[in-house]
């Protein structure tokens, strides 16, 4: 069964980071799936270009992003990173600005993955509760257990 603690690795959260706005931080969220071997450098650059062309729609709810590409622009294995800014930054989304939790996706063409992935993100953003304990956790141990809450409330 695939879940986002599956997807995400102890190497692929950074907690308190300071970004200056938001590509920085897609940039950030992605050089830590690229530090982990799940893409290249150019599936960092298609988030960005893709954010940059298409706008801020990849910022879904207030507080969060959620950057990705299509799978074909490098991506090696399916992963996601998690990155919480110690200060929000302005994507340019009037409904949802500012952004203080970013999630970069990078799937494969499984669409099961993806799905699975992107439920339990709405759900983390539809749930007030859970994504402010997201905002304030001081450990991967924190995160880990915020997202089995979560899960847990799926089954």
């Amino acid at each position: 069964m695939y879940s986002l603690n599956n997807m995400i690795t102890d190497g692929s959260v950074q907690l308190g980071v300071s970004a200056e706005n938001w590509e920085e931080a897609i940039r950030i969220g992605g050089s830590l799936l690229k530090k982990n071997g799940f893409i290249t450098q150019q599936y960092i650059d298609a988030m960005v270009d893709t954010c940059k062309e298409l706008g801020p729609y990849i910022v879904i709810a207030p507080g969060l992003a959620m950057p990705h590409s299509a799978p074909e622009k490098g991506v090696i294995k399916p992963a996601v990173s998690l990155i919480t800014l110690s200060q929000p930054v302005e994507f340019g989304n009037k409904d949802h600005d500012p952004v203080s939790v970013v999630f970069c996706i990078a799937a494969t063409k499984d669409h099961d993955q993806l799905v699975a992935a992107l439920t339990q993100i709405t759900g983390i953003a539809s749930n007030s509760n859970t994504f402010n304990k997201l905002i304030v956790a001081n450990s991967l141990e924190d995160v880990k257990s915020i997202i089995d809450d979560l899960e847990n409330s799926f089954i």
